[in-house]
């Protein structure tokens, strides 16, 4: 498998593991058991992009996104270790936050990475407007995702 496979592979894998520790109940060890499995395939994503300059040869704006989802995921995981383990309301919320954020993202990704590979004659329209959706779709739910998990928590 070289690093192309290797990052489909683990992207897909982060998509659907993602979905399934999102819509699952918080806190207990179904949850957190996939979410490291899903912190793993992230990092696996995130740093084969990284290596990856087929198109270009040079860094591009996937790249900088991947920079982008290895600090939101970073910042999701790091929410809930030391001082976060006593899970503070703040610290479970961040929690839930940034890690849905790193969810969108990976989807984001993929979308756009679709669309780029669809339409690349349609300028970068059909990317940014893929973008600019998820992210939109994101700020709405977010929020309202993390509101709800600090409730039930």
């Amino acid at each position: 498998m070289d690093v192309g496979e290797a990052h489909v592979a683990a992207a897909c894998v982060a998509m659907a593991v993602g979905l399934a520790v999102l819509a699952r109940r918080k806190g207990d060890a179904w949850h957190t058991v996939p979410g490291r499995f899903y912190l793993a395939s992230i990092l696996v994503v995130n740093f084969s992009v990284l290596a990856l300059y087929e198109d270009t040869g040079r860094p591009g704006p996937f790249h900088l996104l991947a920079v982008v989802s290895i600090v939101t995921t970073g910042l999701g995981w790091l929410s809930l270790q030391g001082r976060g383990r006593v899970r503070g309301g703040r610290a479970v919320q961040a929690h839930a936050s940034f890690m849905t954020w790193s969810w969108i993202g990976v989807v984001t990704a993929g979308l756009a990475q679709f669309a780029n590979r669809e339409w690349p004659a349609q300028s970068p329209w059909p990317v940014l407007t893929v973008v600019a959706l998820a992210t939109a779709t994101g700020a709405v739910c977010v929020p309202r995702f993390a509101t709800r998990e600090l409730r039930r928590h």
